[in-house]
């Protein structure tokens, strides 16, 4: 059979023509986006987040708080390791530190948001860099949160909760009631 191609919301996986001279496309449903799709439970999937920290108390702390809210948890112990981690498992967001033994968190996120592979993947940047000023870098090199350190574990959990829903509304093309007004109006 000839290579799936897509069309639509279909994949062609194969064609023919009739006696008669038509063409006819056999044609699959195309699978739902994992981050759109909804279990036969009615529950979303789980996420799966990569955590890039090199403090192990902080990272199993991390990964503790995030399992028992029903992730899927993977660490980076530095930014090299996360960078990697993160084109390999394309994670649904990543937290990560500014304090990097290897690479700096501003550099990680760099590089994350110039690679086409996971330019997409949303940062949240957690850190003890609490200042204005680190605020706006961590922005602008294209984070899309930013917690300080000290933080509460269920601020984390609200704040991660709040851009994989943002992602999920894009991702399946429902905008907020009041971008759609906005819309129209330009």
């Amino acid at each position: 059979m000839a290579e799936s191609l897509p069309w639509g919301n279909f994949f062609v996986t194969g064609a023919r023509a009739s006696p008669e001279g038509t063409f006819h496309r056999f044609v699959t449903q195309r699978a739902p986006d994992r981050r759109t799709a909804r279990l036969s439970n009615g529950r979303e999937p789980m996420a799966r987040i990569l955590v890039i920290e090199d403090e192990p108390d902080l990272a199993k702390i991390l990964e503790y708080n995030l399992r028992q809210e029903k992730f899927a948890v993977e660490i980076g112990k530095n930014g090299e390791e996360g960078l990697t981690k993160a084109r390999r498992g394309s994670p649904d967001l990543i937290v990560l530190d500014l304090m990097l033994p290897d690479l700096d968190g501003l550099e990680v996120c760099r590089r994350l948001k110039s690679d086409s592979k996971t330019k997409a993947i949303p940062v949240l940047m957690l850190t003890a860099k609490g200042n204005e000023m680190d605020r706006v870098v961590g922005f602008e090199v294209g984070a899309d949160d930013y917690l300080t350190k000290p933080f509460s574990p269920r601020e984390l959990v609200l704040r991660i909760r709040a851009i994989l829903k943002r992602i999920r509304c894009l991702c399946s093309g429902q905008l907020p009631e009041r971008m759609q007004t906005e819309e129209r109006l330009h």
